[in-house]
């Protein structure tokens, strides 16, 4: 999970336990596991990603090994199981990055797609369940064909920063205020809320399953 305020953790539901908690920089969006354990997170405010070192431990967030990548406005992080892939998004584009584990963890950026249109702006990347295929959010909402590396227009939804898929029933996320809301609501004709806490600021909402994108 991430914050806001920049920081990032490793939480074992089961255990009700962080096992890892560091911190980077500034509005902090989203994070992913890589296939070894080790964490990558995107951040607006620094405008990059960055790649934790933690497979070896790490006792105390300031002894957390990091090395940041340069993404204007970074949004959104994905691990690509299939592909062995990191799917990162930004302002402008969605670029892909290959993770070598040895020596040492590292990420180099081997392309990039640029945003435009409904894509614009990135916000939120989240897997199409059942189909080989990422939601994109920005402007509005895209689908991502990471095969084709093609961005297809879906819908003009205005101020949408996150969007969930689970058995058919998608639920989204669209900023009432200036980047949140109090309800998280049912895509679709009406965007009714599936759920509302008065006075909360909600700027993503997941469901809780198994990503087949990712293998996590």
């Amino acid at each position: 999970m991430t914050a806001s305020g920049g920081g990032v953790a490793l939480v074992d539901i089961k255990k009700n336990k962080a096992s890892f908690y560091a911190f980077d920089s500034g509005n902090m969006h989203s994070a992913c596991l890589l296939p070894d354990g080790n964490i990558v997170t995107a951040s607006s405010d620094g405008d990059h990603i960055c790649l934790f070192d933690i497979k070896n431990g790490c006792p105390s967030p300031e002894s957390a090994k990091k090395k940041i990548y340069y993404l204007k406005f970074a949004h959104a992080v994905v691990w690509d199981k299939k592909r062995e892939l990191l799917w990162a998004m930004g302002l402008d584009e969605i670029a892909a990055f290959k993770y070598a584990q040895e020596p040492e963890p590292i990420l180099e950026k081997v392309d990039s797609i640029p945003l435009s249109g409904a894509a614009y702006d990135g916000h939120d990347l989240c897997a199409v369940q059942g189909l080989d295929l990422l939601f994109m959010t920005g402007k509005g909402l895209s689908i991502f064909d990471p095969d084709e590396r093609k961005i297809y227009f879906s819908a003009n939804i205005e101020k949408l920063k996150s969007i969930s898929m689970n058995n058919g029933a998608v639920i989204v996320m669209r900023a009432d205020e200036s980047w949140w809301s109090q309800s998280i609501r049912l895509a679709g004709a009406g965007m009714l809320p599936a759920g509302t806490l008065k006075g909360a600021r909600f700027y993503k909402a997941r469901w809780l399953v198994p990503d087949h994108f990712s293998g996590n």
